[in-house]
This record gives C-alpha cells, sequence and structure tokens, in this order.
C-alpha cells in the first residue's frame, strides 16, 4: 500500500504542475490519500514471520532428532 500512496502523491504533484488540477484539489487529494493510508502488515510481511517461524521450528526438530548423537559438551552450550 505504501507504494501506491506514494504514486498516487507523485500523480497529483505532476498534475497540479501540469495545470490539471488547482492547488485546492491537489491539497484535498493528498490529505484524503493520508487519511486513507493503511498502516498495517502486507500479505509479503506475514508470509515472512510465518517462514521465520518454521523455520526455527525446523532447526528446533533437527536438534531434538539428533540430540542423542551431540556430544556432551555441545549439549551443555
Amino acid at each position: 500500500m505504501a507504494r501506491y500512496s506514494s504514486r498516487v502523491r507523485t500523480d497529483i504533484a505532476r498534475w497540479l504542475q501540469v495545470g490539471l488540477i488547482d492547488a485546492s484539489t491537489a491539497d484535498a487529494l493528498t490529505r484524503d490519500v493520508e487519511a486513507n493510508e493503511r498502516k498495517s502488515l502486507s500479505f509479503g510481511s506475514i508470509l515472512a514471520m510465518i517462514a521465520a517461524l518454521l523455520f526455527g521450528a525446523a532447526v528446533l526438530i533437527f536438534v531434538a532428532a539428533n540430540w542423542q548423537a551431540i556430544p556432551r559438551l555441545a549439549r551443555v552450550a
């Protein structure tokens, strides 16, 4: 969503420069974009968190499966 809102802000500035909209309309559009900008997590960040959790679980399962093969000094560490 951040990329969309930055693109809209760029478009608003370009429209103002070209003369398609006046300054008050540009200000109103910019305020509307800022008010409706989502500050939540994106799908990609949620997917990355799930991947990190699954990787951590895989490491724990690997260590648990090979616990007897790990030397005693390494287990203490």
